[in-house]
């Protein structure tokens, strides 16, 4: 009789056993499960970001009136369009596709800019942003950057900018200042355009705390040379 209570119990424990075990390998295969789903879903945004990439070239190729419409040389005329952070005044499109998946992709002309290696616009954008005496300070804080550059880098960049946020560098230009214009600064040329490309994810997850993935690829294309110039992802 006690050899078959002991029979018993040592039953009931490889039974308690194996049902943990079951559980553990079942929560795991669930993770893995969850995990697969998630590598396929970010890698089929990033195609979708990157078909939101040759749409937006497409755009600039294709001549369209509405990149260089209106007043759109004036920063200040540029209209609320949000595309990932950038405004975009002339061309943005959103569209939805099958599984769930939202392009929205915008483009602007970089002419439409101040070229911050134009010491003409920066002047005039200057005026307009900051007060005379520190306008007039800050320009000739950017020529002696500019200057000193030059002789650093034994002309090899000929003293340009080579990123906007090379910017923050020039004495006077504070971080306010800095941005209040970024959206309306460039180095690139008015042959280039610049866009984002988004791709959403939109169907529900069943966890409103959980964050819906995205792709987002920023670029500038130079529709002159017909090659990407710059691109951020």
């Amino acid at each position: 009789m006690r050899q078959s209570g002991s029979i018993l119990i040592v039953a009931l424990w490889a039974l308690f056993f194996l049902g943990a075990l079951a559980v553990s390998v079942g929560t795991r295969a669930a993770a893995g499960i969850r995990v697969a789903e998630h590598v396929k879903l970010v890698s089929r945004l990033n195609h979708v970001a990157r078909a939101g990439v040759a749409q937006g070239i497409a755009a600039a190729r294709s001549g369209n009136e509405e990149i260089m419409s209106g007043e759109a040389s004036e920063y200040w005329s540029r209209a609320n369009d949000s595309v990932a952070g950038g405004v975009f005044d002339v061309y943005s499109v959103v569209q939805a596709g099958d599984l769930g998946v939202v392009t929205n992709f915008g483009i602007i002309s970089e002419g439409t800019k101040t070229n911050i290696n134009n010491m003409v616009q920066v002047r005039s954008l200057l005026e307009t942003v900051a007060e005379g005496a520190s306008a007039a300070l800050i320009e000739e804080n950017i020529r002696e950057y500019r200057k000193a550059k030059k002789t650093l880098t034994k002309g090899r960049s000929n003293g340009r900018f080579e990123s906007i946020y090379e910017l923050l560098l020039v004495d006077g230009v504070t971080g306010d200042l800095f941005e209040s214009i970024e959206p309306v600064i460039t180095i690139f040329s008015s042959d280039c355009y610049s866009g984002t490309a988004v791709a959403r994810f939109s169907a529900p997850s069943g966890d409103e705390d959980e964050p819906m993935p995205e792709r987002q690829i920023k670029f500038v294309y130079d529709s002159k040379k017909q090659t990407i110039v710059y691109w951020e992802q």
